[in-house]
């Protein structure tokens, strides 16, 4: 059901919120990071850290984003965009297209 004080965009993408591909990072697995593929790089994600290009990065994933300013906490879903911050620094990716759970290499 729609919210009345919402714009139709954002009910739009609320309702497609559900059957959406994807998981919280805080239901990680212990022992298991996310493999998450977007158009220009493949980031490896645990709760703590972001993996690019096989070197700690220093950005933290705060969750995922339409391109707008609602966040979903903790969420990497495909056909949104991660939200990364490193200090006060905040980047928004191209769209998430592919996310895997895979077990942490030793």
């Amino acid at each position: 059901m729609d919210h009345p004080n919402l714009s139709p965009e954002v009910n739009a993408a609320l309702r497609s919120l559900d059957g959406m591909i994807g998981l919280f990072l805080t239901d990680l697995p212990s022992g298991h990071v996310v493999e998450a593929q977007t158009r220009n790089h493949t980031y490896t994600l645990s709760r703590e850290a972001c993996v690019l290009g096989g070197k700690y990065s220093g950005w933290r994933v705060n969750g995922s984003t339409f391109g707008g300013s609602m966040i979903r906490v903790d969420w990497v879903g495909v056909g949104m965009y991660f939200e990364l911050q490193r200090g006060h620094e905040i980047v928004t990716t191209t769209a998430i297209q592919e996310v895997n759970v895979v077990k942490e290499e030793a």
